[in-house]
């Protein structure tokens, strides 16, 4: 994918969802701990949206082997969120996940999928979001409607 497809990708996928996920901050990671199973967070609309979609999980001393984000539009085509803040076509095979770049701090780890307004793009959209673990991969899930 070339830098140009690169930002107009990144574009796309830019959702303002933080005043939304206000629980899903810092102050309220406790409440969230990713699971193999996977964690569905349900379903928000993009018109609940403030800043940015930030979500906070509480790693309980998980050693953090790597990060990621995924999302899947409404084509199902599925874009990896690199460590440079740009998305970029995925081939969907686990194998191949790359790192976000996101570090934990006192045992609360913060995904930054997105800090810019939202755009318009076609909804629904499905983040995924998570974390290796020695042998597991740990994980949660969030939809995003339209406003």
């Amino acid at each position: 994918m070339t830098p140009s497809m690169r930002n107009i990708a990144a574009r796309a996928v830019g959702l303002a969802l933080a005043g939304s996920l206000a629980g899903f901050g810092n102050a309220c990671a406790a409440n969230i701990v990713l699971s193999t199973q996977g964690l569905d967070l349900g379903r928000i609309s993009a018109s609940e949206s403030g800043s940015g979609l930030q979500i906070a999980v509480d790693v309980r001393g998980d050693e953090i082997g790597g990060t990621f984000v995924v999302a899947r539009l409404q084509d199902n085509r599925p874009l990896i969120l690199a460590s440079d803040g740009l998305w970029d076509v995925w081939n969907g095979d686990p194998e191949n996940l790359r790192d976000a770049g996101f570090k934990a701090s006192d045992d609360v780890l913060t995904f930054n999928i997105s800090s810019t307004p939202l755009s318009d793009m076609p909804f629904p959209v499905t983040f995924t979001f998570g974390y290796r673990t020695g042998a597991a991969t740990k994980y949660g899930f969030i939809v995003v409607d339209a406003p």
